[in-house]
């Protein structure tokens, strides 16, 4: 995926990112243009962001910025080129440009790293660092490529899932709900995120809301949000609910059979009027979020038992794709096995593969707990096999957990898992402040503060 394709809130990510870096950073488009600088750069060149972004290599040069440009010699050349490169402020540095290429060969980008040289007797050495430190990124491109930007056929080989990928095609350029429907565990959140990423909604939120992991009583408070005051120990700024957070972008309802019947009604006018209104508040919102829905439910009978309301069913289920469990489509079986292997080799720095014996067991078990249940397998093998290759016999000793061997969770245990990954997300988004982190949350300081200290209790005992 080129750069362009990116989402902002990825390259915000990678910006942050950079910025931490002591070093300058500067990552090219094929057409040797700017796109992203990091800090570094700057107070290294005396520049601003906009004083770069945009323009080419060779303007970059004409400029007076840098003496050199060693962008267009890696284009030219196809492959990583070193240079010593003076800027206008006469800081001299020892420049590296990596081109990144996709599978197919294509240039997707490129990435320009520059240390300033101080000592040009140490210059061997730093170029040995040089080249560690472009290992280290073309490992995190590469990383970033294969699964943030995943071609997602690419693992999924069953008629059944490749029919469903078709239907995605036709569907995700449009704002249509859709309802997805599959055992627990077979990947509907993941159908959902290729909807989103292929719809016209890709450069927006995708926000995933488990219905079930919010207790009944804060639900209504979490989706629309309220006004400040609106009730006895409300913030006195109000909060902003996941329908106004998913502004632009995709609001995914996963497990939406557990709504309790009092919430139906109102999500189905939102839908239905493209409106919300926040507790408390008297005003209606313009909603701009499609809503994408999840189930593992049979809500035919849940309507029959009279749990689930017609309408809403029907409201929802405009496109319905249900997906087949893991058993009924061994062909994705390996492909699957391959995806998270490899991703699991990139997270501890292991290098494991399976042998023949191992993948015909893989693609002959019955999988209850579908691709979650798969993935997991995966991971325990790659940990705990002693050898390079992973065995039959590792298979038949690590792989024999039963489903019901695996501890339950309460819905207490799953609130607190959904407010930690709130937590840690808004406090990615705040860069560790955690005022600003609080003000995202919607609560107050000292309540994050609590449940901060609570966090860090719990890791002790863990």
């Amino acid at each position: 995926m080129r750069w362009e394709d990116c989402t902002e809130k990825v390259k915000n990510n990678i910006l942050s990112v950079l910025n931490t870096l002591p070093w300058s950073v500067s990552i090219y488009s094929p057409d040797a243009r700017v796109v992203m600088v990091n800090q570094a750069l700057c107070n290294y060149v005396s520049c601003a962001p906009e004083d770069w972004i945009g323009k080419t290599a060779q303007q970059i040069k004409e400029d007076g910025y840098l003496d050199k440009t060693i962008v267009t010699e890696a284009i030219r050349l196809g492959e990583k080129v070193c240079g010593m490169v003076r800027t206008r402020t006469g800081v001299e540095g020892l420049s590296v440009c990596e081109p990144v290429f996709d599978e197919n060969g294509d240039l997707l980008f490129l990435v320009v790293s520059a240390t300033i040289v101080k000592d040009f007797e140490k210059i061997k050495l730093m170029i040995e660092d040089q080249q560690k430190q472009t290992d280290i990124y073309r490992r995190e491109i590469e990383y970033l490529r294969n699964f943030l930007f995943l071609n997602q056929e690419d693992i999924f080989e069953s008629p059944s899932m490749k029919s469903i990928l078709k239907t995605v095609q036709k569907i995700s350029h449009t704002d249509c709900t859709v309802l997805i429907s599959g055992e627990s565990g077979v990947g509907k959140e993941v159908i959902a995120k290729i909807i989103h990423n292929n719809s016209k909604r890709k450069n927006g939120p995708f926000i995933p809301v488990s219905i079930s992991a919010i207790p009944e009583t804060l639900l209504e408070s979490e989706l629309y949000g309220y006004k400040k005051g609106a009730f006895t120990g409300a913030l006195t700024r109000g909060k902003i609910g996941l329908f106004e957070v998913a502004k632009g972008g995709t609001l995914f309802l996963d497990e939406v059979g557990d709504i309790p019947m009092g919430m139906q009604v109102k999500i189905l006018r939102a839908i239905d009027s493209g409106e919300i209104t926040r507790i408390g508040d008297t005003r209606s919102k313009k909603m701009n979020a499609r809503i994408l829905a999840a189930t593992n439910r049979n809500m035919e009978n849940e309507i029959r038992k009279g749990n689930f309301r017609e309408d809403l069913y029907y409201r929802l289920n405009i496109v319905p794709i249900k997906i087949a469990p893991l058993r009924e489509r061994p062909e994705d079986v390996w492909p699957l096995c391959s995806y998270f292997l490899e991703r699991v080799n990139y997270k501890y720095g292991i290098k494991k593969t399976f042998s023949a014996g191992v993948l015909a067991k893989l693609k002959t078990s019955s999988w209850p707990g579908n691709v979650r249940e798969l993935r997991n397998v995966v991971e325990r093998l790659a940990i705990l096999s002693n050898a390079d290759e992973i065995s039959e016999d590792d298979f038949t000793t690590l792989s024999s957990a039963s489903v019901s061997e695996v501890p339950q969770v309460t819905a207490l245990e799953e609130y607190d898992a959904y407010e930690r990954s709130r937590i840690v997300s808004a406090l990615k988004q705040a860069n560790g402040n955690k005022t600003k982190a609080a003000e995202i949350l919607g609560m107050q300081r000292s309540r994050l503060y609590r449940k901060l200290r609570g966090l860090k209790k719990e890791a002790g005992r863990i």
